[in-house]
């Protein structure tokens, strides 16, 4: 994936860059999405985000990560591992950018 530094310059801006959903996502039932950002806060201070969610709004959990910069104007290799249950929405993640662990959840 190639980014620009343009499309991330100023302040709550966010582009996400892989994204997962079951069949009912958005039902606020039994669906589910995990998604990742790459993300400017209300400072303009960059940072990765990871979440999982039942619907737009409504997240199970969310991780952000300032300490790994974003990595912008060049091409990057992205790798996710994912562990599914469907019970109780129980899921594992992981996602390494360029070898390094980003998230793990």
């Amino acid at each position: 994936m190639k980014t620009d530094d343009v499309s991330l310059k100023g302040k709550d801006i966010w582009r996400p860059f892989w994204e997962y959903k079951t069949e009912n996502y958005a039902s606020y039932k039994d669906g589910f999405r995990m998604i990742a950002f790459m993300a400017t806060d209300i400072r303009g201070t960059p940072y990765w985000q990871f979440q999982g969610d039942i619907g737009p709004q409504q997240p199970v959990w969310r991780i952000e990560n300032y300490d790994i910069p974003l990595i912008t104007n060049e091409w990057f290799k992205v790798e996710y591992y994912l562990k599914w249950s469907d019970k109780n929405l129980k899921q594992s993640f992981s996602k390494h950018l360029l070898k390094c662990l980003i998230i793990s959840y």
